[in-house]
C-alpha cells in the first residue's frame, strides 16, 4: 500500500470506531443523529476506496474468499453468479488458477 492508501484505511477504521461510539450514545437515548449521519456518509464515501480491487489490481480467489469470510469454493460460486461486488477476469485458458477478480 502507498501512503495515500494507508491514510484512507486509517480514516476508514476511525470512522467505524466513531460510528460504534455514536451507536452507544443513540442506544442510551442521546440525540446524536446528526453526527451519526455525517459519520455514516463519510464512511460510505471512503469504503469503496478500500474495497478489494479498488487499486485496480485483480485479486485471487483466495483473497476474495478471505475478504468476504467465505471458503474459496463458495466465493468462486457466488462470484461467478454475480452475487459479489467483483467480476471474474480470466487470465487465459486453464483451470481455476487463471481466474482473478476485479472491481466492477
Amino acid at each position: 500500500m502507498n501512503p495515500a492508501q494507508l491514510a484512507i484505511a486509517r480514516a476508514e477504521a476511525r470512522l467505524v470506531e466513531r460510528l460504534e461510539h455514536l451507536e452507544v450514545k443513540l442506544n442510551a437515548g442521546e440525540n446524536v443523529w446528526t453526527a451519526y449521519a455525517e459519520a455514516a456518509a463519510a464512511l460510505a464515501a471512503v469504503a469503496p476506496l478500500t474495497a478489494p480491487g479498488a487499486d485496480g489490481r485483480a485479486i485471487s480467489t483466495k483473497e476474495l474468499a478471505a475478504t468476504f469470510g467465505l471458503t474459496e469454493k463458495v466465493a468462486r460460486r457466488k462470484g461467478l453468479k454475480g452475487e459479489l461486488p467483483l467480476v471474474p477476469v480470466r487470465l487465459g485458458p486453464g483451470g481455476r488458477a487463471k481466474l482473478r477478480w476485479a472491481a466492477r
